[in-house]
């Protein structure tokens, strides 16, 4: 179940050019803390909806889990100082889980000046191939889907102050959106979603509001996304770990669709 908790507060705000006043939607932005078979993983600022979705989607993208049906429950619980989800995963999710935890804390004890080294060099772990050719995507149908885009991210709508990702087919139909304050928490709900729903991942392509870091492009591969369009332009990491998986990447600017090669 979601919390209760809203998604966003009112606010009155006043322009100083004028004093005129208005009312403003803010997104609310908390602290969800991850918890798997009683252990804590890690705490997120998140926007606090679709948060099963998040579970999903961060839970595979993390590699806690290989697929959906490792997890096994998910509650959710309001707590004074935010949320928590509490996921129950499979034992050999678990076993696997606790083999990196321990490599991660050895790492960050006998560390040499550079803390969590481990972690580090699990950057630059390669990427699954998500396809043996590069998708092409129509650059119409890339218009189709960025035009249509504003207009599906409800919550942006009223708060001007979230990223969102969506799902689009290959006619350029937007058939999922996803939003949060953290662009890689919107892309973690969207794939999380998608996976719950046995989505086919290669019938489509993932569109994303923000610029296109190197972790976009690891948590589409991990899903087997093989296209990822971003309204901004990607880091240099990010194009050579695209390349490393075959991911196709895509910016939309002035001049239309662009192919990163």
């Amino acid at each position: 179940m979601s919390p209760s908790l809203p998604p966003d507060i009112s606010i009155t705000v006043r322009n100083a050019e004028d004093g005129h006043e208005a009312q403003w939607h803010i997104a609310e932005e908390v602290p969800v803390a991850i918890v798997y078979n009683g252990t804590n993983y890690a705490v997120m600022l998140a926007t606090p909806h679709d948060l099963e979705d998040f579970t999903v989607g961060f839970s595979i993208s993390e590699r806690v889990v290989d697929r959906v049906q490792a997890i096994q429950t998910i509650e959710t619980r309001e707590r004074p100082q935010g949320i928590e989800l509490l996921i129950t995963i499979d034992s050999a999710s678990a076993e696997r889980m606790s083999v990196r935890e321990r490599r991660r804390n050895m790492a960050g004890r006998a560390g040499c000046g550079i803390c969590g080294l481990d972690n580090a060099e699990e950057l630059f772990e390669p990427l699954p191939e998500v396809a043996p050719i590069l998708t092409a995507l129509d650059p119409g149908t890339a218009r189709k889907a960025v035009e249509a885009f504003p207009a599906s991210q409800s919550l942006n709508l009223q708060t001007r102050s979230v990223h969102g990702a969506a799902w689009v087919d290959f006619s350029g139909n937007i058939l999922a959106v996803r939003e949060d304050i953290g662009r890689h928490n919107a892309l973690d709900k969207l794939l999380g979603a998608q996976a719950r729903a046995r989505a086919d991942m290669k019938a489509g392509f993932a569109l994303v509001s923000s610029r296109c870091s190197y972790e976009l492009v690891e948590k589409a591969a991990r899903f087997g996304v093989t296209a990822l369009l971003s309204l901004s332009a990607p880091t240099a990491f990010a194009v050579r770990k695209a390349r490393e998986a075959n991911l196709a990447l895509y910016t939309w600017s002035a001049d239309g669709l662009i192919a990163i090669e």
